[in-house]
C-alpha cells in the first residue's frame, strides 16, 4: 500500500522531448508527441494502473513502473480511455480504501504524465479536479463537467449535482 503515491509523483512531467539520435529538442504537450518521434501506441489497462500505483504485487509492479517510464522516454504512448480511469479509482476506493480526493490527486498526476493520452481529456480533468475539491464520485463528477459543456440538465435523485453552480439537476419523480 506505501506506494500509492510515493512512488507515482517521483516523475516529473516534462515539456519538452529530444529526439532520438539527434540534439534537437522539441516542446511538446502533455501527453503529445511529435511525429518525428518513433513511438508505440498502447491501450491500458487498469490492471497497469493498479500494479503501477499500489507496487502489488512487486513483479507486475516492476514492469508496470518500466512500462510506464519508456513512455516517458518517449518510446510508447499510453492511450487511456475514461472507463479505464474510472475502473481503477473506483479500485482504488473501494478495494484500497484510499480517500476519493487522494486518488483523484493521484490520477491527475497520472494523466499529466510525459507519453499518457487521455480520452476526453478536458473532462476528465475537470471531473477529477472537481473529485478532489468536493469529494464526489469520478463518475457523478465526469457526468457533471459534461452536462455544463453540454449545457444539458442531469436527470437524477442524487443533490451532489447541486454542489454544481454550473449543473441544472432534476428529480424525474412526477
Amino acid at each position: 500500500m506505501k506506494h500509492l503515491l510515493s512512488f507515482a509523483p517521483r516523475f516529473v512531467v516534462r515539456d519538452e522531448v529530444i529526439l532520438p539520435g539527434s540534439q534537437r529538442v522539441l516542446p511538446v504537450e502533455y501527453g503529445f508527441f511529435p511525429p518525428e518521434c518513433p513511438r508505440l501506441r498502447a491501450s491500458v489497462g487498469a490492471c497497469i494502473l493498479l500494479r503501477f500505483l499500489t507496487g502489488e504485487p512487486p513483479g507486475m509492479f516492476a514492469a508496470a513502473a518500466a512500462f510506464i517510464e519508456r513512455a516517458e522516454r518517449g518510446e510508447v504512448v499510453l492511450e487511456l480511455s475514461p472507463l479505464v480511469l474510472a475502473e481503477t479509482a473506483f479500485t482504488l476506493e473501494s478495494f484500497y480504501q484510499r480517500p476519493r480526493r487522494e486518488v483523484a490527486r493521484t490520477l491527475l498526476t497520472l494523466v499529466h504524465r510525459l507519453g499518457v493520452r487521455l480520452a476526453e481529456k478536458e473532462l476528465l480533468l475537470a471531473a477529477l479536479e472537481q473529485v478532489q475539491n468536493t469529494g464526489i464520485h469520478l463518475v457523478d463528477a465526469y457526468l457533471a463537467a459534461s452536462a455544463a459543456e453540454t449545457k444539458l440538465p442531469v436527470a437524477s435523485f442524487d443533490r451532489d449535482f447541486d454542489k454544481f453552480p454550473n449543473v441544472q439537476r432534476f428529480d424525474p419523480r412526477p
